[in-house]
């Protein structure tokens, strides 16, 4: 599929090897370096060679190099968009930072007396293989560390906006505890904890079978009080016995029982803020779920896919101590999995089409309406993602370059740097677009946001075609589903060097697992593919071939860069590499779609099995939070190491772990913070124009 970044034209040349490019030149005033050949003279040159780096793409002994006073220059290899793809060397020099950018200067200038100091000759090599091999070279030198004088007022705007939302929740909890009170001390005479003992549990279930109105500790009944803490849904827990104690414990925290229609307003503002309605709300699950909650698996594995192929890829830019690495990666099949990892994104696509059409069209066909409000669905999809979209954006922009430092942290604040000027078009979903480069662009992983916001309105537009016509539209489904591959293919073809400009980023080339969701949705309600009855053996025959597809897109690739020449094209043609990436796409989402709708009317076996397990539904729920999180983790570890990477499988796991669990810890913590009570003031200020019509209906048909 679309290779990793440092797949494209120029980027795998240039790891090969790794050098400096004076970007001011060689023309200083030979003056100045004489001057400062006869200051470093002086100085012992063995003391500058033990903390200097001795051999290529090394970072040397940083720790010396601070506790003996010096100063740590890092180079960059670029491509040719001046992009930094890896770092190349890394050299103690002498302090102030102006004298090590001096003697940095005079080093690349060939100036006698100081380019035979160890650990620096090397330099002049390099940058004769770099002019010769045409790569761009940028060199940084000192620690990236702004003091808090030099704070931007956007920085201390976010800072209070934390401070105001924690502030906000703390209030919100406390004020609902105390409001219970009364209530929690009439219950606490009838209310037994629940017994721990795993030798008790058949007492526990025997009291279950009691009747009685009280609470009396038991599993059963447990349950049915979850019922009321949901609104009045039924939910189940997510499975063993230590759940059910965390769900007894989420009881005592949340609010959400209560019908918040019928509190003031200002209570129910403050009230949207409550951490523990959305703690209860994170780790419960309905008991009887909707025909397509098994998703859940499927949205959060991709998820998990996508944090694995970032955690392995950005490795590469921050530099390895093997300049090899990039292509051990690419050459190894099992690495195949981590490399297709832009697959994962298309699924995405396909649950975005999938989810609204099925949603939205069985209501509409279910109470007969053949219209509705498609620029008010627009706004509240607006309003439900932007709240926690803006909030990372600022944070990530002023906050988080003052985490941090090291010799390689200049360059988060060079992303962070974009943003302050780009910020508006990620907030109106067209970033991308605009800036027309991938790289110019902030938060550049969102552009998956902006494309997703853009095929909502595509799919709303389908959905009032095939509202007035089924048959017009699935053939506009298959339409859109043909016309990406066939763009994307044309345009690989013309621009097979910079797909991440002209192809990877773009609607017209992304649509197709979409408007597949899309189609499949239709089939689902309109043709009653719901209701589809197989024998077990077609099934079973479908779910192999369509499980063998999805591997064959993924894995084939290897065949492209295995024992390849070593360039940056592989062997694949420019006309198979085309094919295989456009072709790839829809025979990827095709598949997904097939494993999908055979887990929706029941034929999904083992594999439906897994992707329905509890634990899948908190995880998916924390999936947006988690996509917009996990690469400003990885940046955030990786920028502030000391270090270059060992990379291999070992290394590559720590790190994998180590950033999913920080991602969904602080997805979590923002899901309850920021993400809930905004959905919950969204329900409040903006409430659906037929709620009331749609709730009354529903009673009546329930009844």
């Amino acid at each position: 599929m679309a290779r990793p970044l440092w797949r494209d034209s120029g980027r795998l040349g240039a790891t090969v090897f790794f050098a400096f490019l004076l970007r001011e030149g060689h023309g200083k005033a030979d003056n100045e370096c004489s001057d400062t050949a006869l200051g470093l003279n002086s100085m012992v040159s063995s003391v500058i060679s033990n903390g200097s780096a001795t051999i290529v793409n090394s970072l040397g002994n940083y720790f010396w190099c601070h506790d003996h006073g010096f100063t740590m220059c890092v180079g960059d290899t670029l491509d040719k968009h001046n992009e930094i793809i890896s770092v190349s060397h890394g050299v103690c020099l002498p302090s102030p930072l102006s004298m090590a950018e001096t003697y940095m200067r005079c080093t690349l200038a060939n100036e006698p007396n100081v380019s035979k100091i160890s650990g620096l000759t090397t330099l002049l090599t390099l940058s004769k293989n770099a002019e010769k091999a045409g790569v761009p070279f940028e060199w940084h030198c000192g620690d990236s560390d702004t003091p808090v004088a030099h704070w931007v007022p956007g920085t201390w705007v976010m800072i209070g906006l934390m401070s105001v939302l924690t502030l906000l929740c703390g209030i919100s909890q406390i004020v609902e505890i105390r409001r219970r009170k009364p209530a929690l001390k009439a219950d606490s005479g009838e209310t037994a904890p629940l017994i721990n003992d795993r030798r008790s549990s058949s007492a526990n279930h025997a009291a279950a079978a009691q009747p009685s109105g009280s609470w009396d500790g038991s599993v059963g009944t447990l349950k049915q009080r979850i019922m009321v803490l949901a609104g009045g849904e039924e939910v189940d827990t997510i499975g063993s016995e230590q759940w059910m104690e965390l769900t007894q414990w989420l009881r005592g925290i949340s609010t959400s029982r209560v019908r918040t229609d019928s509190l003031p307003l200002g209570r129910r503002l403050l009230k949207a803020f409550c951490p523990g309605d959305g703690i209860a709300a994170l780790f419960t699950t309905v008991k009887n779920p909707p025909p397509l909650a098994g998703l859940d698996g499927l949205r959060a594995f991709s998820m998990l896919w996508i944090i694995l192929a970032n955690t392995t890829m950005l490795v590469t830019v921050v530099g390895t101590d093997d300049q090899n690495a990039a292509l051990h990666t690419i050459e190894s099949l099992p690495q195949q999995f981590t490399l297709g990892a832009s697959l994962a994104v298309d699924t995405f696509f396909f649950l975005s089409g999938l989810l609204t059409t099925f949603t939205l069209l069985r209501n509409m066909r279910k109470y007969r309406q053949n219209t509705f409000p498609a620029l008010w669905f627009i706004l509240m999809r607006l309003v439900r993602l932007t709240p926690l979209y803006a909030f990372l954006l600022f944070a990530y922009t002023y906050v988080v370059p003052h985490v941090a430092s090291g010799p390689v942290w200049y360059r988060m604040e060079r992303d962070t740097e974009l943003c302050r000027s780009t910020w508006w078009a990620n907030l109106l979903y067209v970033n991308n677009f605009y800036p027309e480069t991938f790289h110019s662009t902030c938060m550049s992983w969102t552009w998956y946001l902006a494309n997703d916001m853009q095929f909502f309105v595509l799919g709303l537009l389908l959905l009032k075609i095939n509202l007035k016509s089924v048959r017009v539209g699935v053939v506009l489904c298959v339409a859109f589903s043909i016309g990406g591959v066939v763009t994307g293919w044309l345009l690989l073809l013309k621009h097979r060097g910079n797909t991440q400009d002209d192809y990877y980023d773009k609607p017209y080339t992304r649509v197709t697992p979409f408007t597949i969701g899309v189609l499949l949705g239709i089939l689902l309600v309109d043709y009653q593919f719901i209701n589809t009855k197989l024998p077990r053996r077609t099934a079973q025959l479908l779910m192999l071939t369509s499980l063998t597809a999805i591997l064959a897109v993924v894995y084939v690739d290897y065949l492209n860069f295995a024992h390849h020449p070593r360039n940056d094209r592989g062997n694949f043609t420019d006309e198979q590499n085309a094919a295989y990436q456009a072709g790839g796409r829809l025979i990827f989402a095709m598949a997904v779609s097939c494993v999908t709708w055979l887990c929706v009317t029941g034929h999904g076996g083992p594999v439906k099995t897994f992707l329905s397990l509890a634990i899948w539904e908190p995880l998916g729920k924390l999936t947006y939070g988690a996509y917009l999180i996990h690469p400003i983790v990885v940046r955030v570890y990786y920028y502030q190491k000391v270090q270059l990477f060992h990379f291999d499988p070992t290394e590559q796991a720590m790190y994998f772990v180590a950033v999913t669990v920080m991602t969904y810890a602080i997805a979590a913590v923002l899901h309850v913070m920021v993400e809930l009570p905004f959905a919950n003031l969204n329900k409040i200020i903006f409430p659906h124009p037929n709620a009331k019509r749609t709730t009354a209906r529903r009673r009546t048909d329930d009844a």
